[in-house]
This record gives C-alpha cells, sequence and structure tokens, in this order.
C-alpha cells in the first residue's frame, strides 16, 4: 500500500469524527476495524494497522492506559511525516544544488530527513 499525504489526512480527518471514533471504540476485531474505516470512509486499512488499533482499543477497556509513544502517535503522527518530509525534500534541492543531480539529491534528501527527525524530537 502507497502512504500518501492525501491517506494521512483523510485517516486524520476520520479520527476527528467523534461518532466514527464511538463506533470503532466498540469494535469487537480488527475485521470490524477494517470494515468501519472502508465502509464509512473509504480508506483501507491493511491488516496490522487494524490490528494495532484493536489492539490498542482492548488495552483501554481493559483499563490500561496509552503509553507516551502512543499518545505521540495520535497526536501528530501526521505531523511527524509532514515535517521529515519537508525536511527531506529541502534537503534534496540543497544536495542537488551542492553535489549535482543523482547522488547529490540522494544525499541531501537522506541529510535533510535525519536533520527534520532531530529537530521534531528536540535533538536541536
Amino acid at each position: 500500500m502507497e502512504y500518501t499525504e492525501k491517506y494521512f489526512k483523510d485517516i486524520d480527518a476520520a479520527l476527528e469524527d467523534s461518532a466514527f471514533v464511538a463506533k470503532l471504540a466498540k469494535a469487537d476485531s480488527k475485521e470490524q476495524i477494517k470494515n468501519l474505516f472502508q465502509q464509512e470512509k473509504n480508506i483501507s486499512l491493511e491488516d496490522e494497522a487494524a490490528e494495532a488499533a484493536f489492539n490498542k482499543i482492548e488495552t483501554i477497556r481493559n483499563g490500561g492506559e496509552l503509553s507516551v509513544e502512543d499518545l505521540e502517535n495520535v497526536a501528530g503522527g501526521f505531523s511527524r511525516w509532514a515535517f521529515i518530509r519537508a525536511g527531506s525534500q529541502t534537503g534534496a534541492q540543497w544536495g542537488t544544488q551542492l553535489w549535482g543531480a543523482g547522488f547529490g539529491t540522494m544525499l541531501g534528501a537522506a541529510v535533510g530527513a535525519r536533520i527534520a527527525n532531530n529537530i521534531f524530537n528536540g535533538r536541536f
């Protein structure tokens, strides 16, 4: 499956719909989660994503809490992806100018993505 910016925006929009989230919370299986996303939001989820969502729902139902990583993914999963992607694109532009097309573009994109990830995680 190709993960595009539209795909992440569609998922973010779906999760802003409180009625839809309430239905997800009542799901009894990963198949129900997949079906809800497909039927109500026209979003195809892979088995792994549906299973991870179902496991998180089960954790909450059983009195567990979301981890810090879970909360970060819920709150900023898309913004992190978009931020790193922007860093990669900027790095690719600089790499092309500094070292030429091809290898320079690839190297610049890798460096830009790493810098953006470090900035996003507060390492700079």
